[in-house]
């Protein structure tokens, strides 16, 4: 969202919780959801699904006509969308694992000039189980979650 945003673009986020509205809107988030249902009437021209589940229908759905959802997340294996809401809508959905060298600059270039850091929890491997529950539960700073251990 902080790149978004510091790229220029008008940025609105949607999660089932409402913990990390706040960091959101002080990262410059115009406004926030609990539902991307809720985009409705925002025509949207790109809609980034970070989880993965039924968020792509709804992301499909939501979008303006001939918008674009950019697939991230990988929460299922799987998942169902009703194509007359793509091809009726002229909507534009791609995968993507990593943005383009060009996006990398970028955002070496916000954080070189401070606009932009990462915000790291590191957790030893001990605590890698207890890092996923408090996950799962919303419970890290930044949805961050690196091991950190030494192998001597």
């Amino acid at each position: 969202m902080s790149v978004a945003v510091l790229a220029g673009g008008e940025v609105f986020a949607a999660d089932v919780s409402d913990a990390a509205f706040e960091a959101a809107k002080a990262a410059g988030v115009k406004d926030t959801f609990l539902s991307a249902e809720e985009f409705a009437d925002l025509d949207l021209d790109v809609i980034i699904d970070f989880a993965g589940v039924d968020t792509t229908k709804t992301a499909i759905e939501m979008v303006k006509h001939g918008g674009r959802v950019v697939q991230v997340g990988l929460g299922k294996p799987e998942i169902t969308f009703p194509t007359t809401s793509l091809v009726f809508r002229e909507v534009h959905l791609v995968g993507s694992l990593a943005g383009s060298t060009a996006d990398t600059a970028a955002l070496y270039e916000f954080m070189a000039d401070g606009s932009f850091s990462i915000d790291v929890e590191p957790i030893t491997f001990d605590e890698i189980n207890d890092g996923l529950l408090r996950m799962r539960r919303g419970e890290l700073r930044g949805r961050r979650l690196v091991a950190d251990y030494s192998l001597g």
